[in-house]
């Protein structure tokens, strides 16, 4: 109510009438109508289908990335750890002994670490880890900053992709985005559009180049 009180109040003194306020409102309505075309020839035309086989497209690229699963026990000296390596040597579970003797917060878990990929430990852990094969346990300590570790392998692969349902809004935004540059080529090239401007045109130009291409 207070709104359309204060719009009849500015008819009334001729507002709309102004250049300013055409301005704005065919400004207004470009934008409007941009988005509604937007919404019937873009974002109502991309189906589940098309983001699927994006996905799928994408996934292709990915370059496999190793990433290893380990256990560790964590201790304070060099010779606690020799000890639990003679240990497990003689035959001793190496969870069980993570239990008893690691000093990491992970101990109630057996030491299991999970899956991770380079860059995720430090230096010299991620170093004796990588260089390891699975089922294998290190033969000597491992130090780090956070003391000596006795790590065991338990598993090398290639790290999955992200599942689809994790990655489906991003990837929907990838298609939304091309179909909108396709879109938008294609209404281009049917009209004459001339900006003697250099600087201008080079904008203009850019904001029509995909991404990738930039």
């Amino acid at each position: 109510i207070d709104a359309k009180l204060i719009a009849e109040k500015a008819r009334a003194e001729k507002i709309d009438e102004t250049e300013d306020f055409k301005n704005r409102l065919e400004f207004i309505i470009d934008r409007e109508l941009h988005n509604a075309f937007f919404k019937k020839h873009v974002v109502d035309t991309v189906t589940d289908a098309d983001i699927k086989a994006r996905y799928d497209a994408e996934v292709a690229k990915l370059p496999p990335v190793e990433e290893v699963r380990a256990r560790h026990i964590l201790v304070k000296t060099e010779e606690e750890a020799k000890t639990i390596i003679k240990e497990l040597g003689e035959g001793k579970d190496f969870a069980e002994l993570a239990k008893a003797k690691s000093t990491d917060p992970n101990k109630s878990d057996g030491g299991d670490l999970g899956y991770f990929k380079k860059g995720m430990m430090v230096p010299e852990f991620e170093t004796a880890v990588f260089a390891m094969n699975k089922g294998d346990v290190t033969k000597e300590p491992v130090k780090t900053q956070f003391g000596f570790h006795v790590i065991k392998v338990e598993d090398k692969r290639n790290a999955p992709p992200p599942e689809f349902d994790q990655v489906k809004e991003q990837v929907k935004q990838i298609v939304l985005r091309d179909k909108y540059m396709e879109v938008l080529k294609t209404t281009k090239a049917a009209a004459k559009i001339e900006i003697e401007d250099p600087a201008l045109k080079k904008a203009y130009d850019e904001s029509a180049t995909p991404l990738e291409q930039q």
